[in-house]
């Protein structure tokens, strides 16, 4: 019987390692992506902690296109770290959450 356990236990283990080796491309690419988001994202807030801007103000003084920053702007406006503070003609402005000129 332990020697039954100890062959499930060894193929437990090879598949274990053959399913890292085949996710293994994929892990880094949701990485690389995310990593990648979280630099975008830390360009819109240094751009907001200057003041309030608007989509095509972020995106210019960025340079992410503008529906890149209309994606972000949507998901910080969700979880509450910008929000809308006025309007420059069709445009909405966004300011950072904790930002004092808004």
């Amino acid at each position: 019987m332990n020697e039954q356990k100890q062959k499930e236990k060894s193929l437990l283990k090879a598949n274990l390692k053959a399913l890292r080796q085949e996710r293994k491309r994929w892990v880094e690419a949701a990485s690389k992506h995310i990593k990648t988001q979280n630099k975008e994202i830390g360009l819109l807030k240094k751009a907001l902690a200057k003041g309030p801007l608007t989509v095509p103000e972020l995106a210019r003084d960025t340079g992410l296109k503008s529906r890149q920053v209309m994606f972000y702007v949507a998901s910080l406006i969700k979880y509450s770290q910008i929000m809308e503070v006025g309007r420059q003609g069709s445009y909405f402005k966004y300011s950072l959450v904790n930002d004092k000129s808004a």
